[in-house]
């Protein structure tokens, strides 16, 4: 029952329904505990975090993911430990702290390789491209995100796949290849729509009517 709650919890989430997803994280939690099942918590608590930091919690995400990377260690489970110095990094990059950031995710990339977790090698991937962009190294950032790019369609994985294109669009917008950035962010929007994925749906059309702008088409712009 735990399980239909977690898997509940990242729906609604992904769609764009946090109240909802909340409720259900805290259900599972709460079931979780219960039976005992330590490893099926770990997890939880990471998913948990990610959520609270992507609804502004941040200290309720760092006492979450801390409790998960402290299961992880307990239980055995590097799978879990990687996951959870994954969200650390990002938890890290959005409090500006991008060395200590870098630092995990380099770490957490290490452990998903050496483990075979190829998705989350990819995500890992994606985040690390991220933080490069952010930084001005544009070509690190690029090669990063076309190694994620490669490993969502080796996993089949249409949603970080829909994702990873609409990275590499705001890269070519970034660089000023603006026609490459609107045909990245329309086919990533595409994807995204079709799969249900609100929040990154509304960043790629927010991203589209941006460089629709940037070619001073405005009345495109405003459509979107």
């Amino acid at each position: 029952e735990g399980r239909v709650w977690a898997n509940l919890a990242n729906t609604h989430n992904y769609s764009g329904r946090t109240a909802e997803a909340e409720e259900c994280f805290q259900k599972a939690l709460v079931i979780h505990r219960e039976v005992g099942n330590r490893i099926s918590e770990g997890i939880l608590l990471t998913n948990l975090a990610r959520f609270l930091a992507q609804t502004g919690r941040p200290v309720d995400a760092l006492q979450a993911l801390q409790e998960s990377i402290r299961i992880g260690h307990e239980t055995g489970d590097r799978s879990r430990t990687a996951r959870g110095l994954l969200t650390l990094g990002v938890l890290q990059r959005s409090e500006g702290k991008e060395h200590e950031a870098e630092e995990h995710y380099i770490e957490s990339l290490a452990l998903f390789r050496e483990l075979g977790m190829r998705g989350d090698e990819g995500i890992c991937l994606g985040n690390l491209a991220n933080l490069y962009q952010q930084r001005g190294e544009l070509a690190r950032a690029r090669e990063a995100h076309l190694q994620a790019l490669r490993i969502s369609d080796e996993t089949h994985d249409l949603r970080n796949f829909a994702v990873c294109i609409g990275n590499l669009a705001r890269l070519d917008m970034e660089c000023g290849e603006l026609v490459l950035a609107e045909q990245g962010l329309l086919r990533s929007a595409e994807m995204l729509r079709g799969l249900g994925v609100k929040r990154s749906l509304g960043l790629a059309l927010a991203d589209w009517a941006r460089v629709y702008a940037r070619r001073k088409r405005w009345h495109d712009a405003l459509s979107v």
